[in-house]
């Protein structure tokens, strides 16, 4: 077999150095990657003693390249050199051969140890790759962690690198919006950041350092503005539909108000009838009904003048709405006693009479019944009679309208149930 000094300068020898060469580079890759990951130090050293061989090897190709192409010149070689170009060429093959076996296997090595382990690298790399920024400060301020896109936010809201976490979030805190315990701060290009501070501790260390994080919130900050505009105008247009409501009850109110003031007149214009009808034939009336129509008359004007409030007259007075009543040929049946309090007296003499006039009007009655309630926070007053019971639902106008005002005036309340018979309640409450 041809030693190894007899094919050096052919096409073997040429493809031997140029793979001792690759296997050069690739066993100083493997030592790099030994240290750099921090493996183990028995691990090390076996990368250590991989290059080392490896150098040795294609020196050992080299300088014997130089010795057989350079004959003329005398020269003294290692003896590792002479004795691989004496041995034969299979010898060399072999142990660079197994040389890359032995770098392959590093190799691998490597490759496993990066899926199964992190770096410090990779820790960096996949925080940076956060939609949220992140930064953490030592005792001092100083920023000693943070990824890109906190450095992003910093520069475009101080125009500054981030250097310092401490100055970070002073800014943020005094340029910042509150909410709750996060600040809200926006860049000059619309973006809304909403941050938040904390602070960690490693034990193992015994430090603590500032955490201050930042997220895009931009879509969530305009729909909260927008909402709190349409807030704004809905609150708005409440006030306006209040004051609508108030001002179309009101003239309601009043609407119905004069309707009762134009019956009220139609009804003076029937007495001054059958008063005119009655001095030209007295004798084909009953002048006891007469009176009583007229009585009720004069009331109803003295109402509709505003003396219903007045307190001290008979007008006011339940006892005078009672006696009232029974001349239009209603009998009015108490069931309790009459209260002290003149207002809920004035608002009683009125729904007598109306409830006495109504009954006879629209339900033929004769007796009305009226229970009184008192308790400790006010009173209460219910009107039923024996008259044929509402065909439809009782609208409120004319009297009734205008009784309802009154109690709603006094802060009472006043219900009229149609079915399966008329009932009329008001209450008020005692002035405290």
């Amino acid at each position: 077999m041809k030693p190894f000094a007899e094919i050096v300068t052919t096409g073997a020898g040429h493809a031997l150095r140029s793979l001792g060469m690759l296997l050069l580079f690739a066993q100083l890759y493997a030592l790099l990657e030994a240290f750099g990951r921090k493996r183990a130090a028995g691990y090390r050293v076996l990368a250590c003693v991989q290059a080392a061989a490896g150098l040795l090897f294609f020196s050992a190709l080299l300088d014997g390249t130089f010795r057989e192409t350079y004959l003329p010149f005398a020269r003294t070689y290692p003896v590792f050199v002479t004795a691989l170009y004496d041995a034969p060429w299979l010898w060399a093959a072999g142990l660079l051969l197994a040389l890359w076996l032995a770098c392959v296997l590093s190799l691998n090595s490597d490759r496993r140890y990066r899926k199964t382990h992190i770096s410090a690298d990779a820790i960096k790399q996949t925080v940076d790759l956060l939609p949220e920024g992140v930064c953490f400060g030592d005792a001092e301020g100083t920023a000693v962690f943070f990824n890109v896109r906190m450095d992003e936010w910093c520069r475009a809201l101080t125009d500054r690198p981030l250097k310092s976490a401490s100055q970070l979030r002073s800014f943020v805190e005094e340029q910042g919006e509150k909410s709750g315990e996060h600040s809200i701060v926006r860049t000059p290009d619309g973006t809304a950041l909403l941050f938040s501070f904390g602070k960690i501790r490693v034990k193992n260390a015994d430090a603590e350092y500032l955490q201050i994080t930042a997220s895009d919130i931009t879509a969530q900050y305009r729909i909260t503005a927008e909402l709190r505009e349409n807030h704004a105008r809905l609150t708005e247009l409440r006030e306006r539909m209040r004051e609508f409501s108030s001002r179309a009850a009101e003239l309601a109110m009043s609407e119905e108000l004069l309707k009762a003031r134009v019956t009220v007149h139609d009804e003076i214009g029937h007495v001054l009838l059958r008063i005119k009808y009655y001095l030209d034939n007295p004798g084909t009336t009953d002048e006891g009904k007469l009176l009583a129509l007229i009585r009720t008359m004069n009331e109803l004007l003295l109402n509709d003048a505003g003396e219903d409030e007045s307190d001290g007259t008979e007008l006011n007075d339940a006892v005078a709405a009672i006696a009232a009543a029974k001349e239009l040929g209603v009998r009015v049946a108490l069931r309790g006693e009459l209260p002290q309090s003149e207002s809920f007296r004035a608002i009683l003499a009125r729904a007598i009479r109306e409830c006495a006039v109504n009954a006879v009007k629209h339900a033929g009655a004769t007796v009305l019944t009226v229970e009184l309630n008192e308790t400790q926070t006010g009173y209460a007053a219910a009107f039923t009679n024996d008259g044929a019971p509402p065909a439809e639902k009782i609208a409120e106008t004319g009297g009734l309208a205008s009784l309802r005002l009154t109690v709603e005036r006094l802060g009472g309340v006043m219900r009229i149930e149609s079915s399966p018979v008329f009932r009329l309640t008001v209450a008020i409450r005692k002035a405290s």
